[in-house]
């Protein structure tokens, strides 16, 4: 099919799984556009209601979301869309002749059925799926491409430190020190940015919101192509073409990395999702360094730090880093590794809107600790729990 241009569809790849997941049910048969929305809801409702009981924030079923699920598949070549003449109405109007209703029916085309039938990879990831995405939206591909051959993208974001100035003189210095700070990060070191953004000829000196504005400007300027698309980073994470990251550089500026987690064989891009066996011992490598770099003095490092380090180590997306992390776990658990890891959740982050914790055996997880256990003694420590 053609490549797509124009503006950057708007979807989330949540709502895309429960519609593709709620088609599979029937077979992925042509079916009345109404009964898979309403499947789709109901599927959403059970999925979101798990999540609230975990303690998420919780969602109301997005009738949006699945209508721009339809329509993404209906754009990648997936789905076709007819139109027919429906039943009888049971109850005529005065005229002699009975009334139909238009009815609008969902079909895979002839390869979206087997795209759309494909079981999901590490990380749930639709592998099939993403390539035609990537097919369909060359400026993606691009700009992954770009962030594949020049390294990540950062830009400076506001993040406070416990205990940071918010507001007022000490606040300002410290944001302006930490700018300094992030364009000195080895990250960037060697780029060509252009010169600040400036706006007329005031004398005035620029408030903290527009110095980081400015400062963010100058940073979303490399790389240039599949800009709009790398905008929206969680959505693009979260269909396994990116890994994010976040480096705290001071009190209140912390640095936001935003890699390529792809791989490209015979010029095919697709979402890097090596399974278990084939990763397993580079995985535990990483994941013992990334987490004595960001342990804290309890012990914990958060999944956040972990999915940062890992993906940009091992070119992963944080919904793979979790499934790894889960395999991992039960191999310690087994003792087929030598580590022995733990999941904690953050009771302060209960409901937190912004809460993206590890989901593992139906229960939600903000921290992680790991411990590196001798081989020899702990293949003789069966069911002795952490």
């Amino acid at each position: 099919m053609p490549a797509a241009t124009g503006s950057v569809p708007s979807f989330d790849p949540r709502y895309l799984d429960f519609l593709i997941q709620s088609w599979q049910t029937v077979g992925l048969e042509s079916i009345e556009r109404q009964r898979l929305v309403v499947a789709t809801q109901t599927l959403a409702s059970a999925r979101l209601d798990e999540l609230a009981s975990m303690g998420m924030r919780y969602e109301e079923v997005s009738d949006k979301r699945i209508n721009e699920a339809i329509t993404l598949l209906k754009k990648l070549g997936l789905l076709k869309q007819s139109t027919s003449r429906g039943r009888k109405n049971s109850q005529p109007r005065q005229s002699s002749t009975p009334t139909t209703s238009p009815m609008t029916y969902l079909s895979p085309t002839s390869d979206g059925r087997m795209v759309l039938h494909e079981s999901p990879a590490t990380g749930g990831i639709r592998v099939g799926l993403v390539q035609r995405l990537l097919t369909t939206y060359p400026a993606l591909r691009d700009g992954l491409r770009t962030l594949q051959e020049e390294g990540p993208l950062v830009k400076p974001v506001r993040q406070l430190a416990f205990g940071a100035p918010s507001r007022g003189k000490a606040y300002t210095e410290a944001l302006v020190q930490g700018l300094q700070q992030f364009w000195a990060l080895p990250a960037l070191v060697g780029r060509r940015f252009p010169a600040p953004v400036t706006r007329g000829q005031s004398t005035r000196s620029p408030t903290p919101a527009q110095l980081l504005s400015s400062a963010q400007a100058q940073a979303r300027s490399f790389p240039t192509p599949g800009s709009k698309w790398l905008e929206k980073d969680v959505m693009l994470s979260e269909l396994g073409l990116l890994w994010i990251g976040i480096e705290q550089v001071n009190d209140v500026i912390a640095a936001h990395y935003t890699g390529a987690a792809v791989v490209t064989v015979n010029d095919t891009m697709s979402p890097h999702t090596p399974n278990w066996e084939d990763i397993r011992a580079p995985f535990v490598a990483e994941l013992l360094r990334a987490y004595q770099a960001h342990a804290d003095g309890t012990g914990a490092a958060s999944i956040a730090d972990l999915r940062g380090a890992l993906g940009q180590s091992l070119r992963l997306g944080p919904t793979v880093v979790d499934d790894l992390l889960c395999h991992a776990r039960e191999a310690g658990d087994r003792h087929e590794e030598s580590i022995r890891i733990h999941f904690e959740p953050d009771d302060d982050r209960i409901y937190a809107a912004d809460r993206s914790p590890l989901i593992w055996r139906g229960a939600a997880y903000d921290f992680v600790e790991v411990k590196r256990v001798d081989s020899a003694a702990y293949a003789m420590r069966s069911g002795v729990e952490y």
